[in-house]
């Protein structure tokens, strides 16, 4: 939703670049030089040749991630994997938080191919979103954009809107921005604690008795409740597709 509107009002500014202003409120000037790099779109820079492109930088830090997580990647010990020194990094990446950015970006890869009926298209992107967050946890951690920025993290948003659209279904951006959300949460796993203290059982056991009670029957993991509930926004996008139902707040 842009600034300035109303929750429940639509509009035909509501346009993917709308999304991505709004969403680069916070980000720093020196992190779109990043994203042109990853783009290909580079310009006349002072200096000798740059000895790597950007996504190398962003496989390095992924191979740190993969390897101890998150929280090692920082710029000194991904330039210390590329052999530069801090000081050289930032001439690729210039903080943390685009080093991430640009590391989450690559590592999504290449957009799945669609094909198929609607509801095949979205099992399609969703099983293989999970399966890219599943084989780098760490992604998982990193916030996801309301718009990404990078060539990959776009290419993917636009396979899931095209097909969506061309399935006749209503705010295809709107839908596909809630299954890469859905997704990602679930990759995260399952956060409810393994072993907590007796007075924290007690206190939510007496206030939250059906959540509890709920949970202790649980048997299924992240990834069924994930199928589960794509199943169901399956239902509902089919029934809205065959009778040209739209929820009240559907943008066209």
């Amino acid at each position: 939703m842009i600034i300035g509107h109303n929750y429940f009002q639509s509009s035909e500014s509501d346009s993917l670049f709308a999304y991505v202003r709004v969403n680069d409120m916070h980000s720093s000037p020196g992190s779109w030089s990043a994203m042109a790099a990853l783009w290909g779109i580079t310009g006349d820079s002072p200096g000798p040749r740059p000895r790597y492109h950007v996504v190398e930088v962003a496989r390095a830090g992924i191979r740190v991630a993969d390897r101890h997580g998150l929280p090692a990647v920082t710029l000194q010990v991904v330039a210390k994997e590329l052999g530069l020194t801090t000081t050289a990094l930032y001439r690729y990446v210039d903080s943390k938080e685009t080093l991430v950015e640009v590391m989450a970006d690559v590592a999504l890869g290449a957009a799945p191919q669609l094909t198929g009926s609607l509801a095949d298209l979205i099992r399609t992107w969703c099983r293989a979103r999970w399966q890219v967050l599943r084989a780098h946890p760490w992604l998982a951690e990193v916030a996801p954009r309301t718009t990404p920025r990078g060539p990959d993290g776009i290419a993917w948003t636009e396979c899931l809107v095209a097909g969506l659209a061309e399935a006749g279904v209503g705010d295809p951006l709107g839908i596909a921005r809630l299954l890469a959300v859905l997704v990602h949460g679930h990759a995260g796993g399952d956060e409810i604690p393994t072993d907590p203290p007796t007075w924290w059982a007690a206190t939510v056991d007496r206030t939250a008795p059906r959540t509890t009670g709920l949970l202790q029957e649980r048997t299924s993991g992240p990834e069924d409740d994930l199928g589960a509930a794509v199943e169901r926004i399956i239902a509902s996008l089919v029934i809205e597709s065959a009778y040209g139902v739209r929820p009240p707040t559907a943008r066209p």
